[in-house]
């Protein structure tokens, strides 16, 4: 903490000693350095609302209720469930479902979230308002609420005479740091532009706007005209922007309003970066540009063709950008010296897969200490001497530089969580309690909400929640940590069938976060079912498919392992073909062939890792590979520490750990990149329901805490095993 404080004193003095505004790069440093290292907000807890005469005051929602009456809360809660709605207390979570919201509910619900009524997420579902009450509340919601996310499915907007002018399909919106970020579900319907139009008409706080550009295709020129009509907004963050149409849309828009752009996912399809650079070179509004994604630039060409239209360029002030593959003496490394030295634009810098010469380091200091430019430098997987980082460590010491990082991982190891299993960052040394504790089932077999039977696949989200495949029940069932009497059926339990209703033999369970649903593998298809409240059947991803495992990256790319055709595929939401990515070539055991493919887990490099039941071992894809490497067992079956029997559910940590369960064996173990012989975490040789055995492991996930959950199949329970 006292570390933290440091960082954010010496920012404001700097900006303070050169008399600036506090909107600019500098402002931005603060906002990125909370969301890298500061996840648990104890800085960064604060949100803007605007009061009724239109000043801005900065409400902590975690004490929020201390000082306001405990009486007043359960008036504002009685009155809301008086309307119809539900309201979840633990998690401070509002619902609004099935009704036809009227002037009167719309008048209680603004009142309350004015007057101290504090929300963090209100569900919008199967609704309908009349255009002007909806106005009116999302007014409330965005400036004057407590509200961190508001997820709107299938709201019914009318006019005045009762017609329906538009439906939202699926909309969430999240609030944070005065950034609105929105995302349609990756799919364009004809509600979405009168959405988008409605929350920018109705923003008076927020300055950032971050859209995804999947939810805009083929209708790029409906959202150019909503970034004309924008006043408030002046930081565009578009996600996914890799076609033309969408820059055109940003770049051509004639707007004032806009000044700083952000393109994370973006640019990924070399054909677009020339393209882009002339967009980029037409401009005259925007002052910074960040081109600091996950994965940088190696595009020679671009990089020099960048650095040169930034020199000349009439507005832009400030660049962000991520470069791969700097090499002693090569045009990359002569291009970046020069523009170090002799230019005042570069702000921002990540380097990473380089070997950072003398000179190279000597351009950084100019920048930093001379040009007083360049105040964040980060380097990944790059060889940078001792006396080279010294040098640099003597640029933060004394102010010149805010951040400064040597990391021996790719950037995205660092700053990119995957959706499967949750972040967990298991010390090297880490070892866990040989006793699990039974935090779901264990009550033998059966279809009680206090039972399991037969449990596969299961994920263990951030708050230790654990939604399970409950395989011969036809259903995923949901346990809430401190909760070990009864779980709650969250999906199927309708018997076996193809309903949208039912599930066939789940085999695997993932949470997509940000939809706030479950991804499910079943039968001979994934399907997808929202985790609001009241959702009573899914919707189907992928079809005719003999699945069995999943997993997904963090672009929202999913993963899926097929049993019958012994191959992985990757697929983009609504896509029905899908990538081959491991596999494809019969059953087999050469290295370009899988035998019965089951559980996932893809790393933040995208490589994909397969557990290969039938030849008992896993198998490491890297991305592109036509061929697999073995990462554990492939020895033949046994219970020696080289071998396994049958492995099943897996996980990576960040040091590429990888964890396994060893089914047959009845057993956890752990490889260590390269070694041969694994560790065994937790379990016996021998079967048993013992609280340090097991019976058939399958499932295996990790909480962020690094505990250990694993569904023991055949003693009907999930064991979870704490970090000591």
């Amino acid at each position: 903490m006292e570390q933290r404080l440091k960082f954010v004193d010496t920012l404001i003095d700097k900006i303070d000693d050169k008399q600036t505004s506090q909107r600019g790069t500098n402002l931005r440093e603060i906002l990125t350095y909370l969301e890298l290292v500061d996840n648990e907000q104890s800085l960064g807890n604060l949100d803007p609302v605007t009061t009724d005469d239109g000043h801005v005051r900065w409400v902590c929602h975690e004490h929020y209720d201390e000082v306001n009456s405990i009486d007043k809360l359960s008036s504002f809660i009685n009155d809301f469930k008086g309307m119809g709605g539900k309201f979840d207390q633990k998690f401070r979570e509002a619902d609004v479902l099935g009704m036809n919201v009227t002037e009167r509910n719309v008048k209680m619900i603004c009142g309350a979230l004015t007057k101290g009524f504090n929300i963090e997420k209100l569900v919008l579902q199967d609704c309908s308002f009349y255009e002007g009450y909806l106005e009116i509340l999302l007014d409330t919601i965005i400036n004057r609420s407590s509200i961190r996310c508001l997820n709107m499915t299938t709201v019914c907007v009318r006019n005045y005479v009762g017609m329906v002018k538009y439906t939202c399909k699926n909309m969430v919106v999240e609030f944070k740091n005065q950034s609105l970020k929105v995302r349609f579900n990756d799919s364009y319907h004809n509600g979405n532009m009168p959405m988008l139009n409605q929350l920018l008409l109705r923003n008076k706080i927020h300055r950032t706007l971050n859209i995804s550009a999947c939810d805009f295709l083929g209708h790029e020129s409906d959202l150019q005209r909503r970034f004309e009509s924008n006043r408030t907004v002046a930081e565009l963050i578009v996600e996914y922007s890799n076609n033309i149409d969408i820059l055109n849309a940003i770049f051509n828009s004639k707007t004032n309003a806009l000044h700083q752009l952000k393109l994370p996912q973006s640019l990924s399809i070399p054909s677009i970066l020339s393209p882009f650079c002339e967009l980029l070179k037409k401009n005259t509004t925007f002052v910074e540009i960040d081109l600091m994604d996950c994965t940088g630039f190696k595009e020679e060409a671009f990089i020099i063709k960048l650095l040169d239209l930034l020199r000349e360029h009439k507005s832009i002030r400030y660049l962000s950008l991520h470069v791969e593959d700097i090499q002693l003496s090569n045009q990359k490394e002569t291009y970046m010296i020069k523009s170090l030295r002799r230019d005042k634009f570069i702000a921002r810098l990540c380097i990473s897969e380089s070997i950072i010469s003398r000179e190279f380091i000597e351009a950084l200091y100019h920048a930093s200490k001379v040009n007083d430019t360049l105040t964040n430098v980060n380097f990944y997987n790059s060889q940078v001497t001792d006396e080279d980082k010294a040098q640099l460590h003597s640029l933060y010491a004394s102010g010149n530089l805010l951040q400064l990082g040597f990391y021996w991982q790719s950037r995205s190891h660092i700053t990119v969580g995957e959706s499967k299993p949750s972040r967990a960052n298991i010390p090297a040394n880490a070892t866990w309690t040989q006793n699990g504790v039974t935090v779901a089932g264990g009550n033998g077999e059966g279809d009680a909400t206090n039972q399991l039977n037969r449990p596969f696949g299961l994920f263990a989200d951030d708050d230790q929640t654990v939604v399970i495949a409950d395989h011969r029940n036809q259903r995923i069932i949901q346990w809430k940590n401190g909760d070990t009497t009864n779980g709650q059926v969250v999906a199927g339990g309708k018997g076996e069938g193809n309903g949208l209703h039912q599930l066939n033999y789940p085999t695997d369970v993932l949470i997509d976060k940000e939809t706030d649903s479950l991804i499910i593998c079943e039968g001979i298809r994934v399907v997808r079912w929202s985790r609001r409240s009241g959702t009573t059947q899914g919707e189907i991803l992928i079809d005719n498919i003999d699945c069995w495992g999943l997993a997904m990256d963090e672009r929202r790319y999913l993963y899926v392992s097929d049993y019958v055709k012994h191959e992985v595929r990757r697929y983009q939401l609504g896509e029905k073909n899908g990538t081959l990515v491991a596999g494809g070539n019969g059953r087999g055991d050469g290295l370009n062939q899988l035998n019965s493919p089951r559980y996932l887990f893809v790393d933040r490099d995208h490589s994909v890792y397969v557990s290969d039941k039938n030849n008992n071992r896993v198998m490491k894809w890297n991305k592109g590979a036509k061929e697999g490497i073995v990462v554990a067992g492939g020895q033949c079956q046994g219970n020696g520490l080289t071998q396994l029997s049958s492995p099943q559910g897996l996980f990576v940590d960040t040091l590429g750990r990888l964890y396994v369960a060893d089914c047959y064996n009845h057993r956890v173990m752990r490889w260590t990149q390269g070694a041969k012989p694994g560790t065994v975490i937790v379990g016996e040789k021998r079967s048993g329901a013992g609280a340090n055995q097991f019976a058939v492991p399958v499932g295996l996930s990790v909480d962020r805490h690094g505990n250990l959950y694993v569904a023991d199949c055949d003693n009907h329970r999930v064991q979870r095993f704490s970090i000591e």
